[in-house]
């Protein structure tokens, strides 16, 4: 019985051995499985994460830290040489020209919103930064030229749009991941040619820095050199300018994340009239711009275009008209900018702004926000300082340069024979207390040892910019290639005259 016992004790533990092989094999097995799993998921995972980044256009931004490193502080530093260079292919080219001719009959002057893919290189002293499948277009209100035609290629003003979603699928995670993308903390940037209305290049990166520099919102401005590349083959464009958009982007960074929110309303001479701010004739001076059908209002909504609640600037406009004496002085202190707007008007005084807000009732943004307060922002300064355009035959550069400081030239009612006014300007001034503070703006301006406007500060701006960009100049087109000084001493020194003398100095 013993020897039995054993034999079954030995088969017993026989059995189980077996079993116990067989099931380490399988989880062996079952283990490596999951592995693999887990491996081939990583992988399909890696793989969705590349083609997001791929679709969005985007290839640098995971693992490129220069990408991070081009900061809106470094990419509006004058001091420093810029490069861009546009890659497009011959179909998409075309396609700009396209797009204009296309819009012709609505519209003379071919002002197209759509946008055509190219690649984009940024470079610097820190080195080169690709930003692939960005948005391109033609850009510019009157100045539009097809960017070729039967005389060939032309330097032409342009708009790059980063966040560009094409046709991309809505909701997909590459156009999310397009609709958040920027660059230097932008979305977009205006580019403009120097086409031979500036011989010095440099009036109207001067004009943004002295304006910022006087405590007035306004938009920063650079220079660059720019290279086109159509179809594999570069086209030098010379030196450009390059400025930054007013949008939401600008609101977040001078008023804060906390007050970006307001309604922004583009002010410009349009198919209704001047932005003079009087009483509106027609309703749909204010409104959201419709390229597509030429409409494009006075007051041109930019936020908030879903709400289209313009119910601020109606208002805004009703109590700056109907409201007399101490209401409007009560008003326009309790819902408006007014320090700012009196330097901006001193500013375009001595600068000779001669397509600004009380000449032509044009070129400046309002900022409805959060605080209820009303903010002015100017821009465009290309015809300034005695270049550009003079307002011939109703004002010449020597009127511009000794022009009464108190009844600046109406182009508005000269041109178009109209009982055209400016009443924010008017109603402000007529009140003492900010006619003085307008009069000692303008003393500030043109007291040399301030620095602010005065021909030494203005040359030190053209040697540094020359130094950077003089021999870049010449382009391929020949336009625009001057980098020449004309008659800027001269208006300096007439302007500083007249204005002193006006103030009685």
């Amino acid at each position: 019985m013993g020897k039995k016992l054993w034999l079954g004790l030995l088969l017993m533990i026989l059995v189980g051995s077996i079993f116990l092989v067989n099931y380490l094999v399988l989880k062996s097995q079952q283990d490596q499985e999951q592995v693999n799993t887990e491996s081939e998921n990583k992988e399909a995972a890696d793989d969705k994460s590349a083609e997001i980044v791929t679709d969005a256009g985007d290839v640098i931004v995971e693992g490129d830290t220069r990408y991070q490193t081009v900061t809106y502080e470094t990419l509006f530093d004058n001091s420093k040489f810029h490069q861009f260079k546009v890659v497009i292919s011959k179909e998409e080219w075309d396609g700009l020209s396209e797009d204009m001719l296309d819009i012709q009959g609505v519209d003379d002057y071919m002002r197209t919103t759509n946008y055509r893919k190219a690649d984009l290189y940024y470079t610097d002293e820190n080195g080169e930064v690709f930003i692939g499948e960005v948005g391109f277009r033609t850009k510019g209100n009157t100045s539009r030229v097809l960017p070729e035609d039967e005389n060939g290629i032309h330097r032409f003003n342009f708009k790059i749009k980063y966040d560009e979603t094409f046709e991309m699928e809505e909701m997909s995670v590459a156009y999310e991941y397009r609709k958040q993308r920027e660059f230097a903390g932008l979305e977009e940037l205006n580019f403009k040619a120097n086409n031979g209305d500036d011989p010095s290049n440099i009036r109207e990166l001067y004009s943004y820095d002295l304006i910022s520099d006087f405590g007035i919102t306004a938009p920063k401005a650079s220079m660059a050199t720019l290279t086109i590349m159509i179809a594999g083959v570069e086209h030098d464009y010379g030196v450009v300018k390059y400025v930054e958009p007013i949008d939401k982007n600008f609101l977040t960074k001078r008023f804060g994340k906390g007050n970006n929110d307001g309604n922004l309303y583009k002010c410009l001479w349009q198919n209704y009239g001047p932005a003079s701010l009087v009483p509106l004739a027609r309703s749909s001076a204010i409104g959201v711009k419709d390229s597509s059908k030429n409409y494009r209002p006075t007051y041109d909504l930019k936020t908030n275009k879903d709400e289209k609640n313009v119910q601020d600037l109606l208002d805004f406009i009703k109590n700056i008209n109907s409201l007399e004496g101490e209401d409007f002085k009560a008003y326009i202190e309790s819902h408006f900018s007014v320090d700012r707007f009196i330097r901006s008007q001193a500013m375009d005084v001595v600068l000779g702004n001669i397509d600004g807000y009380r000449s032509m009732g044009n070129n400046y943004y309002l900022y409805f926000n959060e605080d209820g307060i009303v903010e002015w922002i100017p821009y465009d300064y290309d015809n300034i300082l005695g270049a550009g355009w003079d307002g011939d035959p109703y004002w010449s550069y020597e009127g511009i340069a000794a022009a009464d400081i108190y009844e600046w030239n109406n182009l508005n009612a000269k041109m178009y024979d109209s009982d055209v006014i400016h009443p924010l300007f008017d109603k402000i001034i007529a009140i003492e207390e900010y006619k003085e503070k307008y009069e000692e703006y303008l003393a500030t301006l043109i007291e040399p040892s301030n620095g602010y406007f005065n021909y030494d500060s203005f040359m030190e701006r053209y040697q540094m910019l020359y130094e950077l960009y003089g021999a870049s100049v010449d382009n391929e087109m020949q336009e625009g290639n001057l980098w020449e000084l004309s008659n800027e001493e001269w208006y300096f020194n007439t302007k500083n005259e007249s204005i002193s003398g006006q103030l009685g100095d």
